[in-house]
């Protein structure tokens, strides 16, 4: 759904709001962001470097929700490369317009993103999140999505991204949203590297998610933003405790013959002579 929005917002004029459009839902949905910390970004902000990053902080245009909201998003290991990309060029071409608007100086401390003649007042949501966040209404068919709903959906698959490294089997290819390229074995392993380990593990994943997420503690996080977490003890529980059953206590608990069995173990290709309680048994049954 987040894709279908980009693609449809680039579908029109590709001018500067749909461009900054682009770039807000972004961090939105790959850094987990609240909209009014993404339109108080100063272009000072962003620090471009081999490892780009994002400060998250109070500043002139607006005041952090708590202390702990106050933070470093890590851009080059959230952000697609085409995404951070354009962030960065974008950031560039502001400095140019500063500079050519000040005395040949640019003021590192005018919003990031703004319209071309107006650097430091923020952009209104009516301007530039209703608009777009009317299009991802329409394409998932629920006039209940909020540019919040993208943080939410950032926190949940950060978690099962950095759960994935450990437990590779929750990343089940049957499952729609898991054939994305975020959920890719590289990209798991790259977020795994750079956000939980220095040398050795040393951050608890989900106080890694919450650190993320600007929350002063993990219990926020689990309350209010993850609504996954029933369905990952379902899928590490069912996957990695599958019991073991003899052919005797699987076709008492299946209702079938033994013979049925047999057929079914060389249609699955399972060759043990003791024969796990797999979900493709249970779905023969259905």
């Amino acid at each position: 759904e987040f894709d279908a929005l980009v693609n449809e917002l680039k579908k029109g004029v590709f001018d500067r709001r749909t461009r900054m459009q682009i770039l807000i839902a972004s961090l939105g949905f790959y850094c987990g962001m609240r909209v009014s910390e993404i339109l108080g970004l100063r272009i000072c902000d962003l620090v471009e470097a081999r490892l780009s990053t994002l400060n998250i902080t109070a500043n002139q245009f607006r005041n952090s929700k708590s202390a702990t909201s106050d933070r470093i998003s890590p851009l080059y290991v959230l952000l697609p490369n085409s995404v951070l990309a354009d962030l960065l060029k974008f950031k560039q071409e502001r400095l140019i317009e500063s500079k050519l608007s000040s005395e040949n100086k640019a003021n590192h401390f005018e919003l990031l993103f703004c319209k071309a003649d107006q650097p430091i007042k923020m952009l209104s949501n009516d301007y530039i999140i209703k608009p777009m966040m009317n299009i991802l209404k329409d394409i998932a068919n629920d006039d209940n999505i909020r540019f919040h709903h993208l943080r939410h959906s950032f926190a949940n698959w950060l978690l099962v991204r950095l759960l994935a490294n450990n437990y590779p089997k929750i990343i089940d290819p049957n499952i729609h949203v898991f054939n994305h390229n975020e959920f890719s074995k590289d990209k798991i392993l790259k977020l795994n590297n750079e956000l939980l380990y220095d040398g050795f593990k040393v951050r608890p994943i989900l106080y890694q998610v919450a650190n993320l997420l600007g929350h002063a503690s993990p219990k926020t996080t689990l309350s209010s933003y993850i609504h996954l977490d029933d369905w990952i003890r379902k899928q590490i529980l069912h996957q990695y405790t599958e019991p073991v059953l003899n052919k005797e206590q699987l076709s008492g608990l299946l209702r079938v013959s033994q013979s049925t069995l047999y057929n079914w173990r060389s249609e699955l290709d399972l060759r043990d002579d003791s024969i796990p309680l797999c979900s493709s048994y249970l779905q023969k049954v259905k």
